[in-house]
């Protein structure tokens, strides 16, 4: 009996790929093992009954038959997709990206609430909603920091008398069981020394990324 594999490949395309053994067990046990681990198809989620690939096979006119395979995957973890709190927000653009593609419920908070009108009008450019609070990072209430699944923060510590903020913020969202904590810098030492002590106290990870972007 040949079990159905992932939707968005064409049925045709993935009974032949189901009758090359080696193949079915290194895509369908990968893909299983990532899902397996908590992580959600986000195309999938808003597109049940959609069929789309990602790749076709040009030589026998695969794109014009519509026989393909979806070979590109938006996976996300499933609290990234519900309650998330986006810390030193600015403009909000992290946390808008998450209310527009993974339908989380989103507030962002700022020390300088001038910057609210801004986010707002990035909202409604790109159909979303965004609750604004004008909270610096000693001010987010701890029941605030529980109710969040996911917190999110990016470029938050440029100068050295705000890491210990930083820092308190974190150990706080830690302690009231705050889901996931991911933020991001471009490397400032104030934000190397609270990741360092992060690791240390709360066994973070620091994972750098190189990313590159045409200007």
């Amino acid at each position: 009996m040949t079990r159905p594999g992932p939707r968005g490949i064409s049925e045709g395309i993935m009974l032949a790929i189901l009758a090359d053994r080696s193949y079915r067990h290194l895509f369908l046990a990968q893909v299983v093992a990532l899902l397996g681990t908590g992580l959600v198809d986000i195309f999938r989620e808003r597109h049940p009954e959609l069929q789309a690939f990602s790749w076709w096979d040009y030589r026998g006119g695969s794109f014009h038959r519509g026989h393909g395979l979806r070979i590109d995957f938006l996976l996300a973890t499933a609290s990234v997709r519900d309650r998330l709190l986006d810390v030193g927000c600015g403009w909000g653009l992290g946390g808008i990206y998450c209310a527009k593609h993974l339908d989380a419920s989103v507030i962002a908070s700022d020390a300088d609430s001038a910057v609210f009108p801004f986010l707002q009008a990035q909202a409604a450019v790109n159909n979303v909603t965004v609750d604004c609070q004008p909270w610096a990072f000693e001010d987010i209430p701890d029941a605030e920091l529980a109710r969040s699944d996911c917190l999110i923060g990016s470029d938050i510590c440029f100068w050295d008398d705000m890491a210990e903020a930083v820092y308190q913020m974190i150990a706080r969202a830690v302690d009231a069981g705050c889901g996931q904590i991911l933020l991001s810098d471009p490397g400032r030492p104030p934000f190397l020394a609270v990741a360092e002590a992060c690791v240390d106290d709360f066994y973070a990870e620091l994972l750098p990324v190189e990313a590159c972007s045409q200007r």
